[in-house]
């Protein structure tokens, strides 16, 4: 009764906050998960029934953002298509010549990061208003939350014991399935090895992603996660924060870890930050991305160079590197992010560098030919098969895979692709599968159990990782090439740092320069051509490939907690 009295109250607090932010965003989320076989017969339609002005709104609510913006300029000035202007990337239409000062403009130069101008502009006292001036001071660097001291005092276990570790996780599994937190439960079980661990996910959470659940803790592979559902979610950030940390006290008081844990972004470092200091804890600062060259890939390459000099860009720049500094410890995913936050004034010595990696377990799968894969799910044995596990967003680069499909089909190559996952850049793909006439060779399943997620990768004859060349790309190193190296998949990825790093060129990968569909298309060819059976590509990489497991990495974390404990941590 409790649980679902919650769930019920952030479901409504949470939509009535939305809506007064943004009304349209709020109705794209809804669209959004709506099951896919409801929606399937309109992924072809031109939705030719409805006047154009609805159509405009049909598109946008399936996340057809080119057939939209094919009819947005016929639209009038009013708020509703300024609104989807605005999303889309658009500068809202004016009247008279001149921005009015208006919710519409507001959120555009939201968007783009002129933060300061967008509080100015919206309207004098209004929700919108006070939400984007308190986002904008947690922001701030040198801005901290302080907590209300207690009687209880930290005591450090002796040296013999097993440390406790508490983590703050933005989500988990099994509600989310993605890299970060397939990471995190990996962190998790290898941690389990040395130390006891407990795991918290974040106020609200799987509620307001829209997930049902049944526990207030969840128990994934021996890992539990612990769920905070308050009955109301607080309206504004910082307020969301403090009722956050004031529920992990309890937790604390409970488990009485000895080291804190958390990931970015700078507003999981902020609860963090303010527990360790009230009860005098080291914390570390994973940091498995860059929040601010995530928002640049937003935008075309051509917008990005104006983006990197935004008020928004500068300031969270600043704060992700302020938490870094404020940290016990910093762990990274590569050496590439270590450098870049040395050069950033973080000292080299508190960085350690933890790359993703693969389940030991991975090595007791039983490996399977493509074909016998690809039967086994129910695709055509016959051709080349080439794709990715992966999120569909942008940046992941896969519509420079599908134009070196289309233009390898064209020449005759009997090559297919598989691209299993869903995102935002999923309706985009499809329209250029069937711009480019290639339906019958792609095949995208959308999301698949995790129990799944081995049979689909042995289904590739090679596996693509064409990331575009953005900041965010070249410093970020992700899972899934490593797991393809694991299942001795050939991989083939652009040539950036982050890639190269873990990538041996010509043992566990192949390099073409990003956005290259001509490159990517010719050692496609060059691999077809080269190997009856491409799996003995990476029989060499087995070596390379173990160093990559969980329990390797659980190595490094049990030493730098014992730095932790020891108080040698500079």
């Amino acid at each position: 009764m409790r649980r679902g009295l919650a769930d019920f109250g952030i479901i409504i607090s949470m939509a009535y906050q939305e809506i007064r932010l943004d009304p349209l965003y709020f109705f794209l989320q809804i669209s959004r998960r709506i099951p896919s076989k409801f929606k399937c017969r309109f992924e072809k339609s031109k939705l030719s029934f409805l006047p154009y002005r609805l159509r405009v709104v049909g598109f946008f609510l399936l996340d057809r953002s080119s057939d939209a913006l094919e009819i947005l300029d016929k639209c009038p000035a009013r708020s509703l298509y300024n609104n989807i202007r605005v999303h889309l990337g658009i500068p809202p239409l004016v009247n008279g010549g001149a921005a009015s000062k208006s919710r519409v403009q507001a959120r555009y130069l939201w968007k783009i990061g002129e933060c300061a101008a967008a509080i100015e502009t919206a309207p004098k006292n209004s929700y919108l208003q006070r939400y984007y001036t308190d986002d904008l001071k947690l922001m701030q660097p040198g801005r901290y939350m302080r907590l209300k001291q207690t009687g209880y005092i930290h005591n450090y276990p002796e040296n013999n014991d097993r440390p406790r570790i508490l983590h703050l996780l933005t989500n988990s599994l099994p509600y989310t399935q993605s890299g970060y937190s397939i990471r995190s439960h990996e962190v998790l079980r290898s941690q389990a090895h040395f130390a006891d661990t407990m795991s918290v996910t974040r106020l609200g959470y799987p509620t307001i992603i829209g997930k049902r659940h049944s526990s207030d803790m969840d128990t994934v592979d021996g890992i539990t996660y612990q769920r905070v559902i308050p009955y109301w979610m607080p309206s504004l950030k910082s307020k969301r924060l403090r009722c956050s940390a004031r529920r992990m006290e309890e937790s604390i008081e409970k488990f009485r870890p000895d080291i804190l844990c958390t990931t970015t972004n700078y507003e999981n470092a902020i609860i963090v930050e303010s527990l360790a200091y009230k009860y005098g804890l080291p914390w570390i600062y994973e940091m498995r991305g860059e929040l601010e060259n995530t928002w640049l890939a937003r935008f075309s390459k051509q917008q990005q160079t104006k983006r990197m000099i935004s008020e928004y860009y500068s300031t969270i720049r600043e704060r992700e590197v302020d938490m870094a500094k404020k940290a016990t410890m910093v762990v990274v995913l590569s050496q590439v992010q270590k450098q870049s936050l040395v050069r950033r004034g973080v000292d080299a010595k508190k960085i350690t560098v933890i790359p993703n990696a693969v389940p030991d377990d991975i090595f007791s799968v039983e490996l399977q030919s493509p074909k016998k894969s690809r039967k086994h799910l129910g695709l055509p044995e016959q051709g080349f098969w080439v794709g990715a596990v992966s999120s569909l967003v942008d940046y992941e680069g896969f519509d420079i895979l599908l134009e070196a499909v289309a233009q390898m089909r064209s020449e005759g190559h009997d090559v297919r692709c598989l691209l299993v996952g869903d995102g935002a850049a999923k309706p985009a793909l499809e329209k250029l599968v069937r711009d480019f006439q290639i339906d019958e060779y792609v095949v995208m399943p959308g999301k698949i159990p995790y129990e799944d997620v081995a049979q689909w990768y042995q289904a590739l004859d090679c596996f693509i990782v064409p990331r575009k060349d953005t900041p965010v790309c070249r410093v970020v190193t992700p899972i899934k090439p490593l797991t393809a190296v694991a299942f001795k998949r050939p991989v083939i990825a652009s040539d950036l740092p982050a890639l190269r790093e873990i990538l041996h060129r010509g043992a566990s990968g192949f390099l073409f320069t990003p956005g290259s569909f001509e490159e990517l298309s010719d050692l496609v060819i060059e691999l077809k051509k080269r190997l009856h059976n491409p799996i003995q590509i990476c029989k060499c990489t087995h070596n390379f490939s173990r160093r990559m497991t969980w329990s390797y990495n659980g190595d490094r974390y049990e030493r730098l907690c014992k730095t932790l404990r020891s108080g040698d941590n500079g």
